[in-house]
């Protein structure tokens, strides 16, 4: 598995365009290049490298057969089907001549419908042949060609039990004949049935399987994106996901093959995004974006939408602000979904706050607030909501703060599907009430901590129990804010929260501290100080807080030893 640094020079490439593009040469090559061309939806290009591949150089009877193949295919897809049976004559009359004559006769009865999808009305004549061709032991190659198409028409009607069964016959069949594109598309087909019945763990089985023939890079494409999506949400298989999507990128890229490249660099992108590697997710992102824009690609603007956001949690700022408000434009002009809009609203608004551009940031998500409401996501009305009143609050206008968060809390009581939006609108409402010197925010920091008792999560409640001796504090409650404090910092010990529980110590001791209770002070902070081993900055502010009790209790060498400790801490942050 490839290291950070090897995956950031191959996705640097790729965006530089250094893919390993190469012009056919051979008759293989150009039957290869034909694959990738009708993989990229190019059916006239497609055809015509096929068509080079029986005259720049004569290919091998077993060559020939093959190409033939794929332009009948080809053809017939297109509707064409003279042209098709043109093709057909002509591979009949090699199959003749190569001396295959039970190969010819199937052929010949079945006609174009074993180079195509097979309808309901031609499956039973395919799965008639294909018994009596296996009870007559013909040669793999019509076996194959045989369970193959069954095989396909099972899967494409989600019979997809009956399909694996007729897969695997194939991809054994064409192994016995050596037809590794065969067997390769045969396997395909295989995952495809089996991650359709739930058995992932065999379809990347099989898939490895499939990548260790020397198939068409195509299907190797394929194959590798399809075990990059069972990777998704799995954390012993993320990484493997992402470098299994940038090798498929190499490959359509080098291909030419627009949309597959699209595909595999959206996915790796999101897949990086999850794993928290933003600088990676950008370029991945990028690619995809890059490329999308070339074709005029339908996803651009969502491509747009998730580069912003990564460049966003990266930190480029600029780039995001650039980014996101080129998605806004596109989604506008397209008539995306009112939720997409609010999204990149959201996001721009974040990115505009950090190049402190606050009042655009206010009047962007101002917008993306309307735009949740009007899609029914209440819970994302209510963050946007929030993150409005924290910069008012930042920036002093406290009014408008409060009348921000009052309105978060109006649209989570509107959330049906997060239950989590309410609780936390609360938190952040009552608290903000009480800081102002409004005792009334208790009513809401209560009923959010009863909520989250309600949904059972044991941390949450401790949080808010914190905040709540938080704004008792602010309320010069101190009696009352001491025990909520030494009560959050239990819940947060039960939680397994040790750092959180010695900062609501450390909040106690200094509550006492502010009313000269130095000696119940030390005790505390000295209980505090042990929950603390991983934060050395709560470390540092528990040994100031001690000093402050020492002095107070006239205890100055004591005082002054205490200051050294975090002193020490504080210059040298590996000594714990």
């Amino acid at each position: 598995m490839a290291d950070s640094g090897y995956r950031t020079d191959r996705l640097e490439a790729l965006l530089a365009g250094d893919g390993n593009q190469h012009e056919p040469a051979t008759p293989l090559d150009y039957l290869h290049r034909g694959y990738e061309l009708a993989f990229a939806d190019r059916p006239t290009e497609a055809i015509a490298s096929a068509r080079e591949a029986l005259h720049v150089q004569e290919p091998s009877s077993d060559l020939r057969l093959r190409v033939l193949a794929f332009l009948i295919s080809l053809h017939t897809g297109e509707e064409e089907s003279e042209k098709a049976k043109e093709y057909l004559d002509q591979r009949l009359q090699l199959l003749t001549t190569m001396g295959r004559d039970v190969q010819h006769d199937v052929e010949g009865r079945l006609g174009l419908m074993l180079f195509r999808e097979a309808t309901v009305e031609e499956l039973p004549t395919l799965v008639k042949e294909l018994d009596a061709q296996t009870a007559a032991d013909a040669p793999p190659a019509i076996l194959g060609d045989l369970s193959f198409a069954v095989g396909a028409a099972h899967a494409s009607g989600a019979s997809h039990l009956e399909a694996t069964i007729l897969m695997r016959s194939a991809a054994n069949y064409y192994q016995q004949d050596g037809n590794d594109d065969g067997e390769a598309a045969a396997l395909m087909y295989l995952s495809g049935s089996l991650m359709a019945l739930g058995d992932e763990d065999r379809a990347v089985e099989v898939i490895g399987r499939a990548l260790e023939l020397p198939a068409t890079p195509t299907i190797h494409a394929s194959m590798l994106m399809l075990r990059a999506r069972t990777g998704f949400g799995t954390p012993s298989r993320a990484l493997g996901a992402v470098d299994d999507a940038i090798s498929a990128l190499e490959i359509y890229q080098g291909a030419g093959i627009r949309q597959g490249a699209i595909a595999a660099a959206a996915t790796a992108g999101q897949e990086l995004l999850e794993l928290n590697e933003a600088s990676d997710a950008a370029l991945a992102l990028r690619i995809a974006a890059d490329e999308a824009e070339r074709d005029e690609h339908p996803t651009l603007p969502i491509l747009r939408l998730n580069l912003g956001n990564a460049l966003l949690q990266s930190e480029e700022f600029a780039g995001a602000i650039s980014n996101l408000t080129d998605a806004q434009r596109l989604m506008s002009v397209r008539g995306s979904a009112p939720e997409q809009l609010a999204n990149a609203l959201s996001g721009l608004g974040h990115a505009q706050r950090h190049t402190g551009l606050e009042d655009e940031a206010l009047a962007t998500w101002e917008e993306s607030a309307g735009l949740f409401e009007a899609a029914g996501q209440f819970a994302e009305q209510a963050q946007i909501l929030l993150s409005m009143g924290t910069l008012l609050a930042k920036g002093g206008r406290l009014d408008s703060a409060l009348t921000s968060f009052e309105a978060a809390v109006v649209a989570a009581r509107r959330e049906e599907i997060n239950p989590l939006a309410l609780p936390q609108a609360l938190h952040t409402y009552g608290y903000a009430r009480c800081e102002s010197g409004d005792a009334l925010g208790l009513v809401e920091l209560d009923e959010a901590i009863e909520l989250s008792r309600k949904l059972n999560t044991p941390w949450l409640v401790a949080d808010f129990t914190d905040s709540r001796a938080r704004a008792l504090f602010a309320l010069k409650r101190h009696v009352e804010a001491i025990a909520c404090a030494l009560e959050a910092a239990d819940m947060f010990s039960e939680a397994g929260d040790y750092s959180a529980a010695g900062n609501a110590e450390l909040l106690a001791g200094q509550v006492l501290l502010s009313q000269h209770q130095a000696t119940e002070a030390e005790a505390i902070l000295r209980n505090a100080i042990s929950h603390m081993k991983e934060d050395l900055g709560l470390r540092v502010a528990a040994w100031t807080a001690i000093s402050e009790a020492l002095d107070q209790l006239g205890r100055p060498q004591e005082a002054e030893a205490a200051r050294a400790e975090a002193a020490k801490i504080a210059d040298n942050p590996e000594n714990k």
